[in-house]
C-alpha cells in the first residue's frame, strides 16, 4: 500500500462500540468476507473482519457459530502476532463480543490462551492498554461463575 493510500486507510479506520454495530445487511457475504478477512494480510480487511465478527457475534452468534473454533479464533491469535497497533486495539475490541456470545463454546485452554492475548496486547502501547483494560473488565462480566 502506498504511504498516501495508507494515510487515507488509517483516517476511515474507525472504532466503533459494541452498542453502535449495526446488524449485517448481507449475511452470506458477510460470513465469507470475514474468513478472507481475517486472513488478509491487509491491516485494514484485518480490521473491518473484526468489527464483522463482532456484529455476527451480537446480531447474528448463530452464523458465526459454525466457523468459530476453526477460522475465528485462529483469525484472532493470528491477529496478535500483527505489529499494528490499530489491528490489535481491533482485536482487542472484538474479543469482549466475541466471547460473551461464545464463551460457553470456547475450550478453557483456548480461554487462558486469550487471556494471555489480550495481556500481551495491553503491554504494548497506551493506545492498546486502555482498550484491552475495558475487554478485559467486560469479559470477566460475561464468564459465569466459578463452579467450586
Amino acid at each position: 500500500m502506498s504511504p498516501v493510500a495508507v494515510a487515507a486507510a488509517e483516517l476511515a479506520m474507525e472504532y466503533v462500540r459494541s452498542k453502535d454495530l449495526q446488524p449485517v445487511p448481507a449475511l452470506k457475504a458477510c460470513v465469507t468476507g470475514l474468513v478472507m478477512g481475517l486472513d488478509s494480510k491487509d491491516w485494514v480487511k484485518v480490521c473491518e473482519a473484526h468489527n464483522d465478527d463482532r456484529r455476527l457475534a451480537i446480531h447474528h452468534p448463530a452464523l458465526l457459530a459454525p466457523i468459530l473454533t476453526e477460522k475465528v479464533v485462529l483469525g484472532i491469535m493470528k491477529t496478535t502476532k500483527n505489529p499494528c497497533n490499530k489491528v490489535l486495539k481491533t482485536f482487542v475490541m472484538a474479543f469482549p463480543d466475541v466471547f460473551a456470545s461464545f464463551g460457553n463454546l470456547i475450550s478453557s485452554a483456548s480461554a487462558d490462551t486469550f487471556d494471555k492475548l489480550l495481556l500481551k496486547a495491553s503491554q504494548d502501547n497506551q493506545f492498546v492498554c486502555e482498550e484491552a483494560e475495558k475487554a478485559m473488565r467486560a469479559t470477566a462480566t460475561s464468564m459465569p461463575p466459578c463452579p467450586c
